[in-house]
């Protein structure tokens, strides 16, 4: 196609009245053109919502065909960017046939010069894998979780990873990951990875296992990570390991981590745990009472709740 039908294909694109007609016209764009701004434009296009929706098998064709010529041309995509957009699309089709993209993606390394900047490509693949093939997904999930070149910005692919091998039960790389490279990880600022591994290993996951290693992560008083294990806890209802659930709310330094501590107390819906809620909240510091306030004030309507929020408006007054 030459440039000016390239240009008014944009225009027209532009000018689209409806999702249906904004896809067709950003895939025409976008199997026509190799002008950056106009593949970007056809890839934003694409990642509007109610464009997303209506993408279908029908529609592969071009973005795999996109996607195997940015694998094959990796100059023209120094960053990935591209691909990882195409691969996303390529995932929410979910076509089994597209393995072979995936396989390309969650391998591929782009350091410039020392950095890698794929990070989210390598994730929007496995997302891609893991629903075409879950032993190929899990066993990619447990090499890219505690890569290295794990992002600080977003803590990916290692936040990727966790999620699918909680999919599919794999506990057990998650504990090696938190057991080995928690601190590590903490240390570099990526901290949101080992919150996420902490609360992502199960509810079947053994409380007696559990405890020195929340015991230990606790003791940093890191508040990401403290929150995943608030979080493990307070979901799955882990009986055994509430007293430690109430240290790490009282002990904690860090007053947003309290507050987060005994909202999620409400939350739960627990009567072990809103019962510790009240017991926590008679006892509150000065500075702590609104966020206990505001967690009380989650709880079902009782003559003890009333009570107790009356006390703390005394308190805080």
């Amino acid at each position: 196609m030459s440039k000016s039908g390239q240009a008014e294909r944009l225009k027209r694109l532009e000018r689209a009245a409806g999702p249906a007609q904004r896809r067709d016209l950003a895939l025409e764009l976008l199997g026509a053109s190799l002008r950056r701004d106009y593949v970007d434009a056809a890839l934003l296009a694409l990642e509007q919502n109610n464009v997303v929706e209506i993408l279908g098998d029908a529609h592969r064709p071009v973005l795999r065909d996109k996607a195997l010529f940015y694998f094959e041309h990796a100059d023209k995509d120094r960053g990935g960017l591209i691909r990882e957009k195409l691969t996303r699309r390529l995932a929410g089709i979910g076509h089994p046939g597209d393995i072979d993209i995936y396989l390309k993606g969650v391998v591929t390394y782009h350091r410039q010069p020392a950095r890698d900047a794929a990070q989210n490509l390598r994730a929007a693949a496995l997302v891609g894998l893991a629903g075409a093939d879950q032993t190929l997904a899990c066993a990619y999930a447990v090499k890219l979780l505690g890569e290295p070149d794990t992002s600080q910005l977003n803590g990916e692919p290692s936040m990727t990873a966790v999620r699918v091998l909680a999919h599919y039960s794999q506990a057990l790389p998650l504990y090696q990951f938190v057991l080995l490279a928690g601190e590590d990880f903490i240390q570099e600022a990526k901290g949101e990875v080992v919150s996420q591994a902490l609360e992502s290993l199960g509810a079947d996951f053994p409380p007696a296992v559990y405890a020195p290693l929340a015991e230990r992560f606790a003791a940093l008083d890191v508040p990401i990570v403290t929150s995943g294990i608030i979080n493990h806890i307070t979901r799955h209802r882990v009986t055994a390991l509430y007293p430690l659930l109430r240290d790490l709310i009282t002990e904690t330094k860090h007053d947003d981590l309290h507050r987060y501590g005994v909202i999620m107390l409400a939350a739960a819906r627990d009567d072990a745990l809103t019962e510790m809620l009240y017991d926590l909240a008679k006892l509150s510091r000065p500075e702590r009472i609104d966020g206990c306030i505001e967690a009380v004030e989650l709880t079902p309507a009782t003559d003890a709740r009333a009570a107790l929020l009356v006390a703390l408006a005394k308190r805080r007054n």
